[in-house]
């Protein structure tokens, strides 16, 4: 008989949880209507008329309940955002990073980039994948700023100064000079 009563009993109160989880939108809706139902009724009543201390009354009910409802509402917009889209864990695992370049900023931008990678590989979510493509893509793009042909040519221009002929001739020597190509053999 005690067991009769103990499976009932957790019947009971699965069956109340499971409706209180699917029911909690549908109730969310309903509280949002109600809103909406006596925010009509009091303006009703208020273009049907009275006395002056009524309807400001109304008037005050009716400013609470458009704030109530605007809550709700926004409530509402928040659930069906949140929801729309369910993350797909099964994201694409990707391996540790490692780099060649010396450069600390190279080496943080790396060492972040590993993190998120660890982050996103551990607990799978659209938050710890962005950041993950973010610190990844900016690593990526520092590494390809350093290796790049136009940051090698740079560093090696000179200054006009620096290559100047005698009474201040410039010719093509001297523009191959400053672009680092060949030196001033004439300074010396």
């Amino acid at each position: 008989m005690k067991m009769i009563v103990t499976a009932i009993t957790t019947l009971a109160l699965a069956t109340i949880i499971f409706t209180a989880t699917t029911t909690s939108s549908i109730a969310a809706a309903l509280n949002c209507e109600s809103y909406e139902n006596r925010i009509n009724r009091l303006q009703n009543l208020n273009a049907r008329g009275g006395k002056a201390k009524q309807q400001e009354s109304r008037k005050q009910q009716i400013s609470r309940y458009e704030d109530e409802l605007h809550n709700c509402s926004n409530i509402q917009k928040i659930k069906i955002a949140t929801n729309s889209q369910k993350f797909n864990a099964k994201t694409d695992h990707q391996k540790l990073r490692s780099s060649k370049i010396q450069n600390p900023q190279t080496q943080q931008l790396i060492k972040t980039c590993n993190y998120w990678i660890d982050q996103n590989n551990k607990n799978p979510s659209w938050d710890n994948t962005n950041y993950r493509d973010t610190a990844c893509r900016a690593a990526d793009e520092n590494e390809e700023a350093i290796n790049s042909p136009s940051l090698q040519i740079a560093a090696n221009v000179r200054k006009l100064k620096d290559c100047i002929k005698p009474n201040n001739l410039i010719d093509d020597e001297v523009n191959e000079c400053i672009k680092g190509n060949k030196d001033a053999s004439w300074k010396k």
